[in-house]
């Protein structure tokens, strides 16, 4: 039995390097999106990678909660980026629309 319970340790810390690597690439693209400035598909990938996060903490094991943690820092800058980046967008467009607005109906 304790060969079997070392198995799955093993197969456990395969699985967590896979998902690392993985994570990690998620993350450059994720960084790269945010350097050419398209916010949208930024929004879609960190969508994903949170997606990907909560997962790995609902499995209840230890070294992916760890691998979790690890990329959570990453992926909420990214977040809050997206979010920023997603309200000035709004602000621009509705100081464009209420100017469009004040040029339609001089006072």
């Amino acid at each position: 039995a304790m060969k079997d319970h070392s198995d799955v340790d093993l197969r456990v810390e395969e699985l967590a390097a896979s998902l690392r690597s993985k994570l990690n690439e998620f993350v450059r693209v994720a960084l790269q999106t945010q350097s050419h400035g398209r916010i949208q598909e930024l929004g879609k990938i960190v969508h994903s990678l949170e997606t990907a996060i909560q997962q790995l903490k609902n499995l209840g094991v230890e070294e992916l909660n760890n691998l979790a943690d690890s990329v959570m820092p990453d992926v909420e800058d990214l977040k809050n980026y997206v979010v920023e980046q997603t309200d000035q967008v709004r602000t621009n467009w509705k100081l464009v629309s209420e100017f469009d607005h004040c040029s339609d109906n001089p006072p």
